[in-house]
């Protein structure tokens, strides 16, 4: 990869430690459309996680509406 050369202000050199990121910035719903779109299958680990983390959303939600007093 070539070396940025920074912008030289007389005093300051501005971008001479810069390092582009070598890794992907994809989050977890950007993989699962990709996987989607692919017709890849996920495995049963990230398929119990995800419930997981439905159930604990699902949970607050009544507990949040439960202590407003809306049942």
């Amino acid at each position: 990869m070539p070396k940025i050369t920074p912008y030289d202000t007389g005093k300051v050199k501005i971008g001479c430690n810069y390092q582009p990121q070598l890794t992907g910035m994809y989050n977890k719903d950007q993989d699962w459309v990709q996987e989607w779109l692919l017709g890849i299958e996920i495995d049963w680990f990230e398929k119990t996680e995800n419930l997981i983390e439905y159930a604990l959303l699902f949970i607050g939600i009544i507990s949040i509406l439960t202590l407003l007093g809306r049942p």
